[in-house]
């Protein structure tokens, strides 16, 4: 499964889909499945009822291809729906005409007002697919997968109603526009032929376009994994170094970001391995000013089993991991040090370093960061410092980070005096 780690299923993690929201969708569906069946099954081949139950099954999985796919096919068609309820609503009339006339069965007394209630998550499943993409990012291969899939429910519709009366009634619209007369323009199979075409050319490819540029490509997950797989070491360092430096003013989200990954991290990665997680770094230290990635200090208790347990659960997940000597190009002793991103924009999010716990020198640095927060004027200081660096080291991290050096030793060295624990 998509972003899944080995072991671990997303639906008892806490996920970046809130269990709220995956409840309420999921009770609506228990109610309305059963609904519909009593009438026909058929009626769970209309295009909105299959992304209701698509949509249903990548909040759980947390999958963006589910998830982009309903979005791709159904998102304008149920705004539309939307809009012509609204105008019902205000304007008083129980028909209105077509390209509308979406929701004339809303206000069709004959039909119970359960069985229309229940109708109306078309108000609110395209804003839970909007935000399901702006979490776990748009997955572009949805036009291909939602093309194929309303060819396969426009073929079973015509295939399996024969009677525009019947009790699914113009099924996704195979026989016509409208819902009381079939359409005698173009032959059925023809009318059929340009449904089929219309779907990717008029609806499906321009939502495409749309997402492409509201949700940028992503790095990580999918397609971005089997082009890192195919790089030497060389290149995937190289090509991490290498990434833009920016500095950022204090965001007080910062704390909670740190919160939910270890969050995410505690629920996903085996407990006897894992112990400490601490937020470190400049963005453990209130108001100043850092490049905007959480620095996260993980203990675990043997680094080759985070190797062989750990690193693919969370390469899985479209982390960057990395075999990180603590000194120097290559010297030891080594930990294993992960980068998650931002599945829209690719744009690093966290750090996470894993060592043992007697690597001093690592858990050295929550002295560093106590005494920055203990001493504001040290904080601004190395904040000048920080700017200075990445004004001059821009694509250059590892110049960035020696520049860094002698002043982060320095007031390591203060910081232990001054808590008592000078070596």
């Amino acid at each position: 499964m998509e972003g899944v780690p080995q072991g671990t299923l997303p639906f008892l993690s806490a996920g970046k889909i809130p269990r709220w929201v995956k409840l309420l969708v999921t009770l609506w569906v228990a109610v309305l499945v059963p609904e519909h069946w009593r009438a026909t099954p058929l009626n769970l081949l209309w295009f909105c009822n299959v992304a209701l139950l698509l949509t249903t099954a990548g909040l759980w999985l947390e999958s963006s291809f589910l998830i982009s796919t309903q979005a791709v096919g159904s998102l304008w068609w149920m705004l539309l729906w939307v809009l012509d309820f609204l105008i019902h609503l205000v304007a008083g009339i129980k028909t209105t005409p077509m390209p509308l006339g979406m929701s004339n069965y809303m206000f069709d007394s004959r039909l119970s007002l359960f069985s229309r209630g229940l109708s109306l998550y078309h108000g609110w499943l395209p804003f839970v697919l909007l935000f399901s993409i702006r979490r776990l990012g748009y997955d572009r291969r949805a036009v291909r997968a939602q093309t194929l899939l309303a060819w396969v429910l426009l073929l079973l519709s015509y295939a399996l109603t024969r009677d525009i009366h019947g009790p699914a009634g113009n099924l996704n619209q195979v026989y016509g526009l409208s819902d009381t007369e079939p359409q005698h323009w173009v032959a059925p199979w023809l009318w059929l032929v340009l449904a089929m075409l219309f779907c990717p050319v008029g609806w499906y490819l321009p939502t495409h376009f749309a997402f492409r540029r509201w949700f940028p490509p992503r790095e990580g997950r999918a397609a971005t994994a089997r082009g890192r797989h195919m790089e030497t070491p060389e290149q995937r360092i190289q090509r991490v170094v290498r990434e833009e430096i920016a500095i950022s003013p204090y965001d007080p989200s910062w704390p909670e970001s740190f919160r939910q990954e270890k969050e995410h991290l505690r629920s996903c990665l085996p407990t006897d391995l894992v112990g400490r997680i601490e937020h470190f770094g400049s963005t453990a230290v209130p108001g100043l000013a850092a490049k905007p990635i959480v620095d996260m200090l993980v203990e675990v208790t043997d680094l080759q089993a985070t190797r062989e347990r750990i690193a693919p659960a969370l390469e899985a997940q479209g982390y960057d991991y990395f075999w990180r000597p603590t000194h120097g190009d290559d010297g030891p002793p080594f930990y294993a040090w992960f980068i998650r991103r931002e599945p829209r924009t690719g744009a690093r999010t966290h750090h996470i370093h894993m060592v043992e716990g007697h690597f001093a020198e690592h858990w050295d640095r929550l002295l560093f960061r106590d005494y920055l927060i203990d001493h504001p004027e040290v904080a601004k200081e190395y904040e000048g410092l920080k700017v200075r660096l990445a004004s001059v080291s821009t694509h250059d991290r590892v110049a960035y980070t020696r520049g860094k050096t002698e002043f982060i030793v320095k007031v390591t060295e203060r910081a232990r005096r001054y808590y008592g624990r000078a070596s």
